[in-house]
């Protein structure tokens, strides 16, 4: 019909109005096929920076540097350090996710927002949260700036003639492999959040849509890579500092107490974690009187909104396994979508394998540690190894602050109507995860301060000592024997 004809009861209204719904901040995130594109780059520029070191090193530095290779950091650590941290500005600025909720087949936007680190965190400050701010401004951006630091003061000082400079170096490294994982927390509330938006969209009625956009992808990418190359930096060594490597006496507990303790952590542990894992941690709602107080949907459409039973429909509950459960179907094409999810298998590998497997992993290790030390009197040194490079990647603890984050950062999304609460599980979580340390520490304090080790250790060398001297017709002096024990052994390398 020509323009301005009657057409109908619909001919008041502009018919783009009614075809399409208005597009938000929601709609100006990168398209999922071109995040696709940006996760594939940024996994390959890390590792190809990470061979590319590894090369250098071996081909190039050993043959043209002076020095032993072992007073020098490993080229695939520097290759993975410069380029996980040359993500490190994209993934505070660049959008981490985007996310809307609307009525009416889209029509009506309730709820809608999209955000990056450093925004999110001037949004929290404003709304009144400074608590939330702080947790996000200390772990996101304080915390990478402190590794850096620590790790080149580290690398400068260790070739220091001063033994005080040379110590400062060994703890520096030793410092940044404990904190290097707590720069992630809040990565696993935006995966959660995820599902939940995800899991209320009930179209035509309710749809609800989240994406995690590039800014996701470099942020993750940053805090795995940097984990893993802190792992890897070299910490002057004990014997170069010239400190006592002998296992200390009167120190650590009693290996059957360390046994008795593991496996009480691990009785409570086993269906802690099971429980937490299964049970819901995180809740979200959609308060529909907030909405209307926001102004988002105008409230003469209240009617509507409960005859279509809106306020039900916007509810669901997360739990770890359900999460990765739908982040493993995500990854590939499905009817829903006729393409890949490159975040969701990012989001998949840190829920199930830094969170879930090396945690239980990790807890099966010290239990193997605390039967040996028991059995054989002696330090479990592969295990004791293997425990703190699990100890050190596993993220349960992580994963379970960053859900607390979140909701002391609820503020900013319960104006726009979003409500975001604790569950059950994530309880249980904290008490899986605090008889893991509780595991853990008992074997390593002991491992490393074991009088029997000491007392075999000893009776073994005044043995083969007294033996030589024995053959040679001399005499020998016990006190010589005492200090050197151990002296070629036990490198702490926590």
């Amino acid at each position: 019909p020509p323009p301005g004809a009657a057409v109908g009861p619909g001919a008041a209204m502009d018919d783009d109005e009614i075809v399409a719904p208005k597009k938000g901040v929601y709609d100006e995130i990168t398209p999922t096929t071109v995040v696709n594109k940006y996760v594939g780059y940024i996994i390959g520029f890390v590792v190809f920076s990470s061979l590319f070191g590894l090369v250098a090193d071996r081909f190039i530095c050993r043959k043209r540097m002076k020095g032993a290779p072992q007073d020098r950091p490993r080229g695939w650590v520097l290759g993975m350090l410069l380029s996980s941290y040359m993500l490190l500005l994209p993934g505070l600025f660049h959008t981490l996710f985007g996310y809307k909720i609307a009525v009416m087949n889209g029509m009506k936007v309730m709820s809608e927002r999209k955000e990056n680190t450093v925004e999110f965190a001037q949004e929290l400050w404003e709304s009144g949260s400074a608590l939330g701010c702080f947790f996000v401004v200390t772990f996101a951006m304080v915390l990478p700036v402190v590794k850096l630091v620590l790790l080149a003061l580290g690398g400068i000082l260790r070739h220091s003639k001063d033994i005080a400079q040379r110590k400062c170096a060994r703890r520096s490294v030793i410092f940044v492999q404990r904190i290097s994982k707590w720069a992630s927390p809040d990565m696993f509330a935006y995966i959660l959040m995820t599902y939940l938006i995800r899991g209320i969209n009930h179209p035509p009625i309710l749809c609800g849509n989240m994406d995690l956009d590039i800014g996701f992808s470099c942020f993750a990418t940053f805090c795995i890579a940097s984990t893993i190359c802190s792992l890897g930096a070299r910490a002057p060594s004990k014997r170069d500092l010239g400190l006592d490597e002998t296992p200390k006496t009167g120190c650590g507990f009693q290996t059957m107490t360390v046994l008795l303790c593991v496996i009480a952590a691990s009785i409570v542990f086993i269906p802690t974690l099971y429980y937490g894992v299964m049970k819901p941690c995180m809740a979200l709602r959609v308060d529909m009187n907030l909405v209307f107080e926001s102004g988002e949907v105008d409230i003469s459409l209240k009617p509507v909104i409960e005859m279509l039973h809106v306020q039900e429909l916007a509810a669901d509950d997360v739990s770890l396994w359900e999460c990765a459960t739908q982040l493993y179907k995500w990854i590939m094409p499905s009817d829903e979508r006729e393409y890949w999810e490159m975040n969701s298998l990012v989001a998949f590998l840190l829920l199930s394998v830094l969170v879930m497997l090396f945690t239980v992993l990790d807890m099966i290790v010290l239990l193997a540690a605390a039967i040996y030390m028991h059995t054989q009197r002696r330090k479990p040194v592969v295990l004791m190894e293997l425990a703190h490079f699990l100890r050190k990647l596993s993220m349960l603890d992580v994963c379970t602050t960053g859900i607390l984050i979140i909701i002391l950062a609820g503020r900013i999304y319960r104006a726009s109507g979003v409500v975001v609460t604790f569950q059950d599980g994530w309880v249980l979580m904290v008490v899986a995860e605090v008889c893991h340390y509780i595991a853990y520490y008992a074997v390593s304090i002991t491992s490393r301060y074991c009088p029997e080790e000491l007392r075999r250790a000893g009776s073994d060398a005044s043995h083969q000592a007294m033996m030589l001297k024995a053959g040679q017709g001399s005499e020998y002096d016990e006190s010589d024997i005492d200090s050197t024990v151990g002296g070629e052994a036990h490198e702490d390398s926590d």
